[in-house]
């Protein structure tokens, strides 16, 4: 049970990671950045950044080498 701070605290971490996924999602997709990058952004691995393309049915078609090489070295 928490209590009303805590439940405050929580909703809005949580809209902030929202919020920086959304970011990271946009820029990439956008070509601005590069999927290593996306992913610190929105503060996941890697691998979570890619899954979370994949649900949202987001094609990685546009890696570039750079980021072949990132998620070989992951």
């Amino acid at each position: 049970h928490l209590d009303r701070t805590s439940l405050m605290r929580k909703v809005l971490v949580e809209g902030l990671n929202a919020e920086r996924l959304k970011f990271a999602i946009q820029q990439y997709i956008m070509q601005e950045i590069s999927l290593e990058r996306a992913a610190e952004i929105a503060q996941v691995s890697l691998y979570e950044f890619i899954i979370t393309l994949d649900k949202y049915n987001i094609t990685q078609s546009h890696l570039g080498v750079q980021d072949y090489q990132d998620l070989l070295n992951h």
